[in-house]
């Protein structure tokens, strides 16, 4: 196996032991705020804050990474944040203590993802940019699945918090190994030329595209709350359909990677039409359809997870690649952030309301992804 592959392999571990240790937290967090006494506000912000930071500052570290060249700094850096703070919420004797824990953890989720996703770009140019980055995503994506199992395990058997969020430190000191043992096998690859006449205008509208896309793109938690309060489906069921959104997230991310190596961005438009009927099947329709919605979901997901960064390796050089990706990130989870909950306030008014919004703004951004595509073949 080549180095590059090697590289790939060794980065997408270390995402899959960081989202077991994160994942796994998560799963039990909100339960675990409760048992500390704080109520469903608190709850609400500790969730929203976190993410706010982790995507709201990606854009300046990107932006740091590209001025000072320190990208593995940045990388190594961040990965210790998460991995270092994430187990001592255990320790936390409140949910304000848990809240600046949480704070600390997305703050080097921020510092990490454009310098590793610059690091990923550049190794991945040696085996096609839509394949590294779906190797990696569809690795990243098994660490969703087995955190939440490794946490029940250990939190049935301890019956302890404590005990269950210390044991994190197991897969956090591996996550640690196999990065350094990353940074020992990076291979950089030759810079690529930018087939697009102004790679800047192409970066832009392809920005734009995934914003307006990101915008309609439901999240779980909606979708779950919708499956609660419809009682769709019983409360153990839904994170067992998340578990299976998960798999099928990664299968997709590797399939459409290596789609994109092929055809270009049209593989994302083809991601987008798959699971435009996604809304209608989970909003509108019964159990059944809900678990085709909830499959094309998990596609579309996949698609967006790979084939969005490895389109930003195309359509940047490498020396600007960290500040692209910060770009991409802010204003993608600005997106998200804002598009969601729009949607949460249309379905206290009716469930077709959202249908209507997700699916005309993902199919709002198909023609501005084909005028990328159109612009990369000029």
């Amino acid at each position: 196996m080549g180095d590059p592959y090697r590289f790939v392999l060794l980065l997408g571990l270390v995402s899959l032991l960081t989202d077991t240790v994160y994942e796994g937290a998560r799963s039990i967090l909100g339960q675990y705020l409760a048992v500390l006494g704080a109520g469903s506000t608190a709850v609400g912000f500790v969730a929203g804050v976190g993410e706010l930071l982790s995507y709201s500052l990606r854009f300046v570290s990107g932006h740091l990474a590209d001025k000072t060249r320190a990208y593995w700094k940045f990388t190594v850096f961040g990965y210790s944040l998460t991995l270092i703070s994430i187990p001592l919420i255990g320790f936390a004797g409140s949910w304000q203590a848990v809240t600046f824990i949480v704070l600390v953890d997305r703050l080097g989720k921020a510092i990490r993802t454009p310098s590793r996703d610059t690091l990923l770009s550049v190794a991945a140019r040696m085996i096609g940019h839509g394949k590294g980055f779906g190797i990696h995503e569809s690795i990243d994506r098994l660490g969703a699945v087995l955190g939440p199992l490794f946490v029940t395990i250990v939190l049935s058997i301890s019956s302890s918090y404590r005990v269950t969020f210390l044991s994190l430190l197991l897969p956090s000191a591996l996550a640690v190994l196999l990065l350094l043992k990353a940074k020992g096998s990076f291979v950089r690859a030759k810079p690529s030329k930018v087939k697009a006449r102004n790679p800047k205008l192409v970066f832009y509208l392809y920005l734009l595209a995934s914003s307006i896309f990101s915008l309609g793109f439901v999240q779980f938690p909606l979708i779950a709350f919708h499956f609660k309060s419809f009682g769709v489906f019983s409360d153990a069921m839904i994170p067992a359909l998340f578990a299976f959104a998960m798999v099928l997230d990664a299968i997709s991310a590797l399939v459409f990677g290596f789609l994109f190596d092929r055809i270009g961005m049209l593989a994302r438009i083809a991601g987008v039409l798959i699971g435009l009927p996604f809304p209608a099947l989970v909003f509108m329709g019964g159990k059944t359809p809900a678990y085709l919605g909830i499959a094309l979901w998990a596609i579309g997901l996949g698609v967006q997870k790979s084939v969005t960064r490895s389109a930003i390796a195309r359509l940047t050089e490498h020396r600007e690649r960290g500040r692209a990706y910060g770009m991409l990130h802010f204003f993608v989870g600005l997106s998200i952030f804002v598009g969601n909950t729009l949607m949460g306030f249309l379905h206290s008014g009716g469930v077709w309301k959202v249908v209507l919004y997700s699916t005309f703004l993902q199919l709002l951004s198909v023609p501005i992804f084909y005028l990328c595509y159109r612009k990369t073949q000029e």
